[in-house]
């Protein structure tokens, strides 16, 4: 109170401007502090409306999606892989010329799918934060291609009833 009665108006005026601009600061760095703590819980909750329960809702995985997934989950040289596949084969009924030609696609998806992992991987390492942009271009590239691939080199009734 006594420094306020000591100062003339005009310094008066000043420091309440001053003060004001303080609050004003204060406000801005609080409200910039409630944003940056609330980015996550947003983030998040749009990434759970992006997910898809296939359980659910198999129509809205793309078939691409899809092969990709089986591929993945029987692609392997190894003695179980091997049977697992021979098993798999024999429900669809495929015939022997396109259970060979499933086999050499499964092991080309395997080697060349494990190539993409292990680039995006050192990509990680060598950029981290990364979009896995290359990833992601990659991996559809080479899906495109083997799917492309697969639709030519099996019979329409074996191609049919990987489809189904």
């Amino acid at each position: 109170m006594k420094v306020n009665k000591m100062l003339s108006a005009d310094s008066r005026y000043v420091l309440r401007r001053v003060c004001s601009a303080i609050k004003m600061t204060c406000l801005s760095y609080l409200t910039l502090l409630l944003v940056m703590l609330a980015l996550p819980a947003i983030a998040q909750q749009s990434t759970k409306q992006d997910l898809i329960d296939g359980s659910l809702h198999p129509e809205l995985i793309s078939d691409t999606t899809a092969y990709r997934l089986f591929f993945a989950t029987y692609s392997g040289k190894d003695e179980a892989h091997r049977k697992l596949q021979s098993a798999l084969f024999k429900v669809m009924q495929l015939p022997a010329q396109d259970c060979l030609v499933l086999t050499n696609t499964l092991d080309d998806f395997g080697v060349r799918f494990q190539k993409i992992l292990d680039d995006d991987a050192v990509d990680v390492i060598q950029h981290p934060g990364t979009d896995h942009l290359t990833f992601h271009l990659q991996r559809d590239s080479m899906m495109d291609d083997t799917l492309a691939s697969i639709k030519l080199s099996m019979s329409a009734v074996g191609f049919k009833r990987l489809d189904a």
